[in-house]
């Protein structure tokens, strides 16, 4: 049980970074089209 609580904290830590590059991209993506 505590490995798959490490592992799902580690992939919520991931899904979390993951989220803010895509809004990174989406951000310079909208700064080109303006």
């Amino acid at each position: 049980v505590g490995v798959v609580a490490f592992s799902n904290q580690d992939f919520q830590e991931s899904l979390k970074e993951l989220k803010e590059k895509a809004n990174e991209l989406k951000g310079v993506r909208e700064d080109v089209k303006a």
